[in-house]
């Protein structure tokens, strides 16, 4: 693929992050239109690099997922494309290629999706969850634990 990108003269614009550390990738993809990822076997909500494009205000070309990830694909940021199909890619890459107002709006969606799966909300959700736990749980349950004593009578 880098040799495909060289021969066609796009380094300048087109950027492979996968070798790199996290801060230049993420330089690289504050700096970028859309995200591509299209691995024979699917896109799925559970990749990094995904999460990664989302939380960047990328709109995102990807391929389907068997069976399908319908919580993602059906996503207005989204564009479903078959593995291996090469003139749907190219569709889809001129489609967002063309407006950068849709770009930009269809970045907003995704960080705005991608926000529900970010550390910070699961931590804020774990906290509430405790602490209504902790107001209904029966009042044995709330005094300080007490240790067992190790000491032999």
């Amino acid at each position: 693929l880098q040799s495909e990108i060289k021969a066609r003269k796009l380094s300048e614009s087109v950027v492979i992050c996968q070798a790199n550390t996290p801060a230049l990738i993420s330089n690289y993809l504050l700096a970028s239109d859309f995200g591509v990822y299209t691995p024979d076997s699917g896109t799925t909500l559970r990749n990094t690099a995904i999460m990664s494009l989302l939380q960047h205000r990328l709109p995102l070309i990807m391929t389907r997922h068997r069976p399908p990830e319908v919580q993602l694909e059906k996503q207005p940021f989204t564009f479903v494309i078959s593995p291996q199909q090469s003139e749907q890619l190219r569709s889809m890459l001129l489609i967002l290629s063309r407006s950068s107002f849709m770009r930009q709006r269809l970045g907003r969606f995704a960080a705005d999706y991608a926000q529900q799966f970010s550390w910070e909300r699961v931590s804020r959700q774990h906290h509430q969850l405790y602490q209504e736990m902790s107001r209904h749980a029966p009042s044995r349950f709330n005094q300080p634990m007490q240790t067992p004593s190790l000491s032999s009578s």
